[in-house]
């Protein structure tokens, strides 16, 4: 593994971009922003708590190179802490990523190394 990516892993980067996680058994989606992401972990604001240790499926819509396009990643997270934050009804998320496949990995892989 270079070092490139072993950073991408560690470390998180700050975005804004648009989320959807979903609940194992149900259709309706939760929709919020990923304000952190890593290939490892994301830290998600969403308008509901959940419970540590839920696992939900997140899709992110990520910006394409040619910004015309919507790129998206899916992955399986689990909740590792669910937190009201301050002056807001709204709820950070901090959530550990899985699983992901391999191709849905170089999607998020290329989305963090265009992210200053």
């Amino acid at each position: 593994m270079s070092d490139t990516t072993s950073s991408l892993q560690a470390q998180r980067k700050l975005v804004s971009w648009r989320a959807a996680l979903l609940r194992q058994g149900e259709s309706k989606p939760i929709y919020g922003h990923a304000t952190e992401v890593a290939l490892q972990s994301a830290v998600f604001v969403i308008d509901e708590p959940l419970r540590d240790g839920t696992q939900l499926k997140a899709f992110l819509e990520l910006p394409d190179a040619d910004a015309r396009s919507r790129v998206y990643a899916e992955f399986t997270i689990k909740v590792l802490a669910c937190t009201l934050m301050g002056g807001s009804s709204r709820y950070r998320l901090q959530c550990r990523v899985s699983e992901i496949d391999e191709a849905q990995r170089k999607v998020l892989e290329r989305a963090l190394s265009r992210t200053s």
